[in-house]
């Protein structure tokens, strides 16, 4: 959707590699080759002022996997950004994606960088989740990536996830519990060697312990002292909780601070984050939290330790009260 001023957008689609590493994370996409190669469909429309414009890739392209670059205004505003950039003058457009499958269907903003680092502040591998890593990069060369996963049990580094090859101009998909098995809480740290990736979480649930749905969320390129978020809230029917991951050596005092709409705001939450861990403040569980009452929360890191967070929102499933858990699609910017 616009925010101001006539737009031209171009639209660059590339089908997924064919490496081994690679699993179909979204429903079927179209593709063609080019000398046994994929070759990328470039899609160029108008965008007035005022106006949206929605677009299928699998009408666009066929493959089992596919990835979208969107620039605009390409003639006028010098090198993009993958996929948001602004005129001078501060015109432009944002521009999110949606992802549906047999578990559901969920939207989030596109990312407007890539990076050479990306974090997860949360995931699951059970039998009823899956998680899927998907890395795309749009680069005339090829790059490898290691990863470190922590758990429950401890930090993993699988060993298909050190050194793994992303070819230029492809995506991948890779299915995290095929190594990090059958774990509740999954938190991630990708590098990039020599490049710089996109790189986004599909995290679904079938329903088979309750929780069911599907979630699509861009990593975070960098731990930061501060997050926001807002609004939130906690009652019968909405679940709410803030997962803290410490990517760093260094141990992070945290503070988390939930500011109701109405009343006094209630003693900030002290959380210790041990380095390469995570930990999990369900607010629904804190009787200081005002039942019923919207807020607003922030996570201040007081000793200068960045950490990332994420927050998990939810309903409850019928039957059994398991929450039915979606990532918060609006991720927060560090502040």
């Amino acid at each position: 959707s616009p925010e101001a001023a006539a737009a031209s957008a171009t639209t660059t689609t590339t089908p997924a590699t064919s490496s081994r590493a690679a699993t179909a994370a979204a429903p079927g996409v179209a593709g063609e080759r080019a000398g046994g190669e994929w070759a990328p469909v470039v899609h160029t429309f108008d965008l007035a002022a005022g106006e949206q414009a929605r677009f299928r890739l699998a009408e666009m392209v066929e493959a089992p996997l596919a990835a979208a670059v969107v620039e605009l205004d390409t003639d006028r505003a010098g090198t993009p950004p993958l996929t948001h950039s602004q005129r001078p003058g501060g015109g432009g457009a944002t521009v999110s994606h949606e992802v549906a499958g047999p578990e559901g269907t969920d939207s989030s903003p596109c990312t407007s960088r890539s990076s050479s680092t990306w974090h997860f502040a949360w995931g699951a591998t059970t039998r009823d989740a899956s998680e899927r890593l998907v890395l795309f990069n749009p680069f005339p060369n090829d790059v490898t990536v290691d990863a470190v996963f922590s758990t429950d049990r401890g930090v993993r580094e699988p060993l298909r996830w050190q050194g793994l090859t992303v070819p230029a101009r492809s995506v991948v998909a890779v299915d995290v519990g095929d190594d990090v098995t059958r774990r509740g809480h999954v938190a991630a740290t990708l590098h990039v060697r020599g490049g710089r990736l996109v790189v986004d979480r599909l995290q679904g649930f079938d329903g088979q312990l309750g929780s069911a749905g599907l979630s699509v969320a861009a990593g975070v390129t960098e731990a930061a002292t501060t997050w926001t978020f807002a609004p939130g809230l906690v009652d019968d029917a909405h679940g709410e909780r803030i997962v803290l991951y410490n990517p760093g050596e260094a141990v992070a005092d945290v503070e988390v601070a939930v500011v109701p709409d109405a009343g006094p705001p209630p003693e900030p939450f002290g959380v210790v984050v041990r380095p390469g861990r995570y930990e999990v403040l369900d607010l629904g569980q804190q009787p200081r939290v005002s039942w019923g009452v919207p807020h607003t929360i922030t996570v201040t890191s007081h000793d200068g330790v960045p950490v990332v967070a994420e927050r998990i929102t939810g309903s409850p499933a019928p039957g059994p009260a398991t929450p039915t858990l979606r990532l918060d699609a609006d991720s927060p910017a560090p502040g």
